[in-house]
């Protein structure tokens, strides 16, 4: 501790020196060219084309499902159940179910598990909730796709 005392008495003055030429340099370096900065941050970067020109010749990645239908949601989770996944929907009883109860047993005998339920939505959004308990403490990650 002496020889910190030492030495910041000894270097007081060239600390603060420094200081004060590192603020006046900022503040003489930071108003150069501050106008060209700000017009480059707000300038639009790219000329956008009007909607009128712009065709959408081929599909693109996402689906455009607005709202799947009773049936089509019971298909969706008839055909995630018949891959092996966990998955639900609205007035139909959960695919796999056994997946679910295997985590839950797993979960109150403290060992590791996880479990992913696909939940099939009205709106077109396939939900995906994982749930992974690892020592002793139980996370939840939720993921929707649509």
């Amino acid at each position: 501790m002496v020889d910190v005392k030492w030495h910041l008495k000894k270097y007081v003055f060239f600390i603060v020196l420094m200081v004060m030429v590192v603020i006046t340099g900022n503040i003489v370096l930071g108003k150069r060219g501050s106008g060209k900065n700000t017009e480059e941050v707000w300038e639009p970067p790219v000329i956008m084309e009007s909607m009128e020109e712009v065709k959408e010749e081929e599909p693109t990645e996402y689906s455009h499902i607005e709202f799947f239908s009773d049936q089509q949601r019971k298909d969706v989770v008839k055909q995630l159940g018949e891959q092996g996944l966990v998955s639900v929907t609205d007035d139909m009883n959960m695919e796999n179910y056994q997946k679910m109860e295997d985590f839950y047993s797993a979960y109150i005998s403290g060992m590791d598990a996880m479990v992913t339920v696909f939940n099939v939505q009205m709106e077109g959004n396939i939900g995906a909730l994982t749930f992974v308990h690892r020592n002793g403490k139980i996370q939840s990650y939720y993921v929707t796709v649509g």
